[in-house]
């Protein structure tokens, strides 16, 4: 993921959970692409609809996003 990709909303991290095909990049992405003193910020508010992240992950497909939203 380039410099310019970093996802800076919740929006756009739900995106990169439901849609990455590799388990690898995406925990690569989580783990590094957010800036450390903002990643907790966005990974605990809601979406932009105002609902909340974990009601629209599947457990079973998007495991490791929700263990980082959690």
């Amino acid at each position: 993921m380039a410099p310019t990709d970093i996802p800076q909303s919740m929006d756009a991290i739900l995106n990169q959970i439901t849609t990455t095909n590799s388990i690898v990049a995406l925990n690569q992405m989580l783990r590094t692409a957010l800036p450390r003193d903002v990643r907790d910020s966005i990974l605990a508010s809601p979406l932009a609809s105002g609902q909340d992240p974990l009601s629209v992950l599947d457990v079973r497909t998007n495991t490791l996003g929700i263990l980082y939203i959690v």
